[in-house]
């Protein structure tokens, strides 16, 4: 008995050991573990208090998904002496399956929030992802602004529809900037921006989106006509042109452009990236849509030499559905929204119901051949349009030339059909 208890004493002393060991590991190792957000150099109240608050802009690296793949920027206001540290930044909804149907058609809402900065940082840092300090040269009152104008908008009910044009991370905050040194009698000047940022936005898009093809795609399929427009400047930056842009970029006295001082003070390096975006890869749009388009012609050959009759049938089923689908859904983002504002696009021009509608109403008219004519005329047109929009790519012309394909072959099949009669 007295060994079995001596055996149970031991035992039982080194559960307690291992348990405070055990919360003792618990308490320690977020701080040894976890990465530590890099402060400022100084916290020391400077005699003249310039550095009682101070506005950075970060930069954070972009991200494998849709939303994410320009990057992200925020405001860090800071507050040393009151030990106040914040991350605003301008975010949309939860990232619901639901809400990338908002997102592609301008609809998703957005408004500014204010996170505690090292649960900010390490929210990107613990995806790999890098951060980019660049503080801003605003005086003391235009700092204390602009965390007034940042605290405001966080608790107005207001909301902004999210869209890569007028309401982004980069140039809602750029925008309140630029409003902030309008009440003080100053504006932002950019005085050296770095070529990308002078491009159409069209060029400008698909250099942002240059890591992902497919992404590209899908930018350059809804931007529509503003793909040959110049946009504002703040509306022009991204996450990855920003910092070079404020770089060259002066803070000057309105009407006195003598006046002016460096936008940024300093850049640094908060934390690196550890994990770069991922590229395309193999499947290129170009080559998916050009294997298509060599499959299509070779059915199509089968069909008119040796009278394939299903495999035909099923592709212009799968061929024009799709169409169809594509026309209403960039007619609707046309006329609603999408993820670059309401305007015209010319992809409406391939891409459009009426084709499916005069199939439905028309197709037993005596007349009907000559739709396909009609259509195969517009396509040509259209692919021989190529070199006059920024919007017009080799991927998209290669579904273009496609159904011109098919489309031949229903004015071939007809024609000899009305031959046997």
């Amino acid at each position: 008995m007295a060994t079995v208890n001596t055996t149970f004493q031991a035992f039982w002393g080194c559960l307690r050991y291992t348990a405070v060991a055990f919360f003792v590991w618990l308490a320690v190792m977020p701080a040894t573990a976890m990465p530590r957000v890099a402060w400022t150099d100084s916290t020391a109240l400077r005699p003249d208090s310039s550095n009682f608050v101070t506005a950075s802009l970060l930069v954070i690296s972009p991200d494998d998904n849709i939303d994410s793949s320009f990057g992200h920027c925020a405001l860090r206001m800071e507050c040393p002496t009151q030990d106040l540290d914040y991350c605003f930044s301008f975010e949309t909804e939860s990232n619901a399956m639901s809400d990338y149907f908002k997102f592609f058609t301008g609809q998703l809402n957005g408004k500014v929030v204010a996170v505690p900065t090292d649960v900010f940082c390490l929210s990107y840092v613990g995806m790999g992802r890098g951060i980019e300090q660049h503080v801003l040269n605003l005086t003391l009152r235009e700092q204390q602004t602009l965390w007034q104008l940042l605290d405001e908008d966080m608790v107005s009910p207001d909301l902004r529809k999210f869209n890569f044009l007028q309401n982004n991370c980069t140039s809602v905050l750029l925008t309140m900037v630029g409003y902030t040194l309008s009440l003080h009698g100053e504006h932002l000047s950019w005085d050296k921006l770095p070529p990308m940022v002078q491009l159409s936005t069209g060029k400008g898009v698909r250099y942002l989106s240059r890591h992902s093809l497919w992404y590209q795609f899908v930018f350059a399929t809804f931007l529509g006509t503003e793909s040959d427009k110049y946009w504002p400047v703040e509306q022009r930056m991204s996450p990855e042109t920003v910092g070079e842009s404020l770089q060259g970029a002066h803070i000057a006295t309105d009407g006195n452009e003598s006046s002016k001082r460096k936008a940024v003070v300093s850049e640094r390096t908060m934390f690196p990236v550890v994990k770069e975006a991922t590229s395309t890869g193999w499947a290129t749009p170009c080559l998916v849509f050009g294997l298509l388009l060599l499959v299509v012609i070779v059915i199509t050959a089968g069909q008119l030499l040796w009278n394939w009759c299903k495999l035909p049938r099923l592709v212009d089923i799968t061929l024009f559905v799709t169409q169809t689908l594509a026309g209403i859904i960039l007619s609707f983002v046309a006329v609603k929204a999408s993820l670059f504002g309401s305007h015209a696009n010319w992809y409406l021009i391939p891409f459009n119901p009426i084709p499916a509608l005069l199939w439905m109403c028309c197709r037993h008219r005596a007349w009907y051949g000559r739709v396909w004519w009609l259509y195969a005329g517009v396509l040509l047109a259209f692919l021989a349009a190529t070199p006059l929009s920024n919007q017009i790519d080799v991927a998209h012309q290669l579904i273009t030339a496609t159904l011109l394909v098919r489309c031949m072959a229903q004015i071939a099949r007809r024609n000899s059909r009305s031959s046997a009669q």
